[in-house]
């Protein structure tokens, strides 16, 4: 994924107003949406919550650090354009999710995902479409990982789903049921992987940014289910050292790969301010 070379640089004006919405967006996720209060559940140990602690902490570890987070550092770096594509593929993910589960309620906040995503990249002059790579561009690790996160996330996703289809009890926030955006969850990470393993490939500068959002979420995921084993929607103990071991290795790719040069790229469009 790249940003859109061939266009004109935003006025100051057009930068503001785009880092102005990605805030206002990174605030409703984190808070209106409840992203920080559910993962709080778990921070503070709230017992009305303890059977669901998996599911709360998945509500707030997507919303918080796979929407909230690359919002805001996009406002402070808006040259990170792989951040916006994050929160891009994550809205997907959601809707993926909510298509299988029938949870239809599930495509607004998708929806509103793409919005808080595509809005600043319009402002910005920034474009998220993925860039043309070839297989063998893709770095061998990342790949590694891509994959890896894409099979442990379907599998995930259909054990959560079929808890849901079970009749689990389960809890909500703002009329949504929490499984079917654990199932999300889950496909968002291996999404998220996806996207910077293509960013890496095309060659853009700051495609390490798009790797803290979902290192953080996989190693917290993963930790949340090696202390709750037996809770609904955990990975287990193994399961959730492999997560956590996942997330750990695409931290550890973000500090160990070197840039990808391609030939003929220009400095991005956007200014730094």
């Amino acid at each position: 994924m790249t940003n859109d070379l061939g266009a004109p640089a935003p006025s100051r004006g057009r930068l503001l107003a785009a880092r102005a919405v990605a805030v206002v967006a990174a605030l409703f996720w984190g808070v209106l949406f409840f992203g920080l209060v559910d993962l709080a559940t778990v921070v503070l140990q709230d017992e009305r919550f303890a059977r669901h602690y998996l599911v709360e902490a998945g509500w707030g570890l997507l919303y918080t650090g796979l929407a909230m987070l690359p919002l805001l550092a996009w406002a402070v770096r808006p040259r990170a354009t792989v951040l916006l594509q994050g929160v891009l593929v994550t809205g997907a993910a959601v809707a993926l999710a909510g298509l299988v589960a029938g949870a239809f309620g599930q495509l607004l906040p998708a929806l509103g995902l793409a919005a808080s995503a595509l809005v600043p990249a319009v402002l910005a002059r920034q474009d998220l479409r993925p860039a043309r790579v070839t297989p063998r561009a893709v770095h061998p690790a990342l790949a590694g990982l891509a994959l890896a996160g894409l099979g442990g996330a379907v599998a995930y996703s259909v054990a959560v789903l079929r808890a849901a289809a079970a009749g689990e009890p389960d809890d909500e926030t703002w009329g949504l049921q929490h499984l079917p955006m654990q199932a999300g969850l889950g496909l968002a990470l291996a999404a998220c992987a996806l996207a910077v393993a293509v960013v890496h490939a095309g060659g853009a500068a700051r495609w390490r940014a798009g790797v803290v959002p979902p290192a953080l979420v996989a190693v917290s995921l993963g930790a949340c289910s090696v202390l709750y084993p037996e809770h609904l929607a955990s990975l287990g103990t193994v399961g959730g050292v492999a997560c956590a071991a996942w997330g750990a290795a695409l931290g550890a790719c973000g500090v160990l790969l070197p840039d990808t040069r391609v030939l003929g790229r220009a400095a991005p469009a956007t200014p730094r301010r």
